[in-house]
């Protein structure tokens, strides 16, 4: 078995909490998606990896730009790790790694070669030097105080859940998924598939709540022991082969089910949208029958197109309510296409309308544009308001922002809950993503036959 080991960073700034260095490889660079991510400009995206060797570790350098320094030598290559040694990625980044549970071995320094350095240039070179401390230490201030920020609200959520886990678990199981929720939007849980239970993790999570830094690894360990089901994978309550009884249960299921795989809160979903989405299912079955087959041959190439943008790819159920999966479909305000762009909107983002030539009705083309669209959309109103993006693509994003300008108080009513329930949308907006969310749930979960849905009370 491997000792216990981990990373210290060294230097200026804030003190940071050791990097626990486990079994697997940790990747190091400029990635956002690396394990330890190093922000300087001077270090290589993939700049070097810490990985097992024997009964130890040892540090790889990936061929970066700007090098990695072991105890002061440059490093070639792969070289194992001892007990105090000092690595420095791309001369910005010091960390010295550290084996707690190992007998302290005497560090490995360098010879030091004394040089001469005329005093003027030591004194400029020593006042550049400096402000360059001063400023990545700022910089690395700021980003742990997000950090800070981002963690609070979230252990909070655990405390509430924690105070409720031996008398409502249901509630307490909300409390944790928001506090996922939390951490997932800040970027500190990229890692971490959605839709992990929180079960089995409520021991460990009380045991470490003064340990805040330790979160990122505790809810990895909880996404190893549940194994949530992969991306794509249909809800657990198929509408299809439930009772008309068990349906708006079914439905319920479905919905947190979508809103977790759109990276969304789960838990403030109102009991009317809920019965709108059942409604919507009777009211649009017949046109949902015909479309959702339709789409079947372009799912991949809509779903491939919405990932490179980095936008879930269940939005493609958009162009299901939008056009039906048509590419040839257009409306009376001249949208034309499977996402139903005006010529303006088509043009701002990249497809020709003019001379003969429509792109608008390209499939692949016009889905790149809507992928385009959606991302600019969520970078307007936020990675957890998903849904205020659907609002706006069928509104239009600037009559959304004078809506949302109308509520009261932007840190607790800014949702499209909110400007539902203050009537600040027109009906048909209202009633999108209560469209979108049948649309989806149809063709992932079965389109429940009309009996059935009038047996229900929809």
């Amino acid at each position: 078995m491997s000792l216990a080991a981990r990373l210290v960073e060294l230097g200026g700034g804030a003190p940071a909490s050791p990097i626990r260095v486990a079994g697997e490889p940790i990747a190091i660079g400029r990635d956002p998606d690396s394990d330890l991510v190093l922000e300087s400009e001077r270090a290589s995206r993939h700049h070097a990896r810490i990985e097992p060797h024997g009964e130890g570790r040892a540090v790889v350098d990936l061929a970066s730009g700007n090098g990695t320094t072991l105890n002061g030598r440059p490093l070639a290559g792969r070289a194992p790790l001892r007990d105090g040694d000092v690595i420095v990625f791309a001369g910005a980044a010091s960390f010295r790694y550290e084996r707690p549970d190992a007998a302290r071995e005497a560090p490995r320094l360098p010879r030091v070669r004394r040089l001469r350095v005329p005093a003027r240039a030591a004194l400029a070179t020593l006042a550049a030097l400096a402000v360059l401390a001063a400023a990545l230490g700022a910089v690395e201030i700021h980003r742990r105080r997000l950090e800070r920020e981002a963690y609070a609200p979230a252990l909070e959520r655990i405390r509430m859940g924690l105070r409720n886990k031996d008398v409502e678990p249901d509630v307490a199981r909300g409390h944790f998924k928001a506090a996922v929720g939390l951490l997932y939007r800040r970027g500190l849980l990229d890692d971490v598939e959605r839709g992990a239970l929180f079960d089995e993790g409520l021991r460990i999570l009380e045991a470490r709540l003064d340990r805040p830094a330790d979160l990122r690894a505790i809810y990895r360990s909880l996404q190893e022991r549940t194994a949530p089901p992969p991306p794509g994978e249909h809800p657990p309550c198929r509408l299809d082969r439930a009772a008309p009884a068990e349906l708006p249960g079914c439905i319920r299921t479905g919905i947190a089910w979508l809103l977790l795989e759109l990276h969304q809160s789960d838990s403030d979903v109102p009991d009317e949208f809920v019965r709108q989405v059942g409604a919507t299912l009777r009211a649009e079955r017949d046109f949902l029958a015909r479309a959702i087959p339709r789409g079947v041959p372009l799912v991949p190439m809509m779903r491939r197109e919405l990932e490179q943008k980095k936008m879930p790819h269940l939005l493609h159920y958009v162009a299901a309510i939008e056009s039906g999966y048509r590419s040839e479909a257009r409306s009376g305000a001249g949208a034309l296409g499977l996402w139903q762009f005006m010529p303006g909107t088509a043009a701002d983002y990249g497809l020709a309308v003019a001379g003969g030539v429509d792109e608008r009705a390209d499939p692949e083309k016009a889905t790149r544009a809507a992928a385009h669209y959606l991302q600019h959309l969520v970078f307007e109103f936020g990675s957890d308001a998903l849904l205020l993006a659907l609002a706006g693509y069928n509104y239009g994003q600037a009559r959304v922002r004078v809506a949302l300008k109308k509520l009261d108080d932007p840190f607790h009513d800014r949702s499209y809950w909110r400007l539902v329930e203050r009537g600040l949308l027109p009906a048909e907006t209202a009633a999108y993503v209560a469209r979108y969310t049948a649309a989806a749930l149809a063709g992932e979960a079965g389109l429940p036959d009309e009996e059935k849905l009038r047996a229900a009370g929809y």
